[in-house]
């Protein structure tokens, strides 16, 4: 996914020649509103299915992740989302 610059204490990491550093996570304090809740739901579902596709996906997104400087997965699951899944939550399925 990306190179660590330094060992673990040395930074961050550098992706698509741009350098990064993530901060730990913090524990949410307010419970998720229901937007919130209905784009979680749709990114999961998207998500658990383009991982059944990786191989196909590694083909069929390279050339519009790398024009977009993402990676083909990213590519894929953003099109998921946007064209393939219907229903409103909590029945969010992949369009057929």
């Amino acid at each position: 996914m990306a190179i660590l610059k330094g060992g673990i204490l040395g930074g961050g990491y550098i992706r698509f020649g741009k350098s990064y550093i993530k901060m730990k996570s913090k524990k949410k304090k307010k419970k998720a509103s229901d937007k919130q809740v209905e784009a979680r739901k749709r990114m999961s579902v998207a998500v658990k299915f383009i991982n059944t596709t990786k191989t196909f996906v590694a083909i069929g997104f390279a050339q519009s992740g790398a024009r977009k400087r993402r990676t083909a997965y990213a590519d894929a699951v953003s099109h998921q989302i946007l064209y393939g899944l219907k229903g409103e939550y909590p029945t969010v399925c992949i369009f057929q």
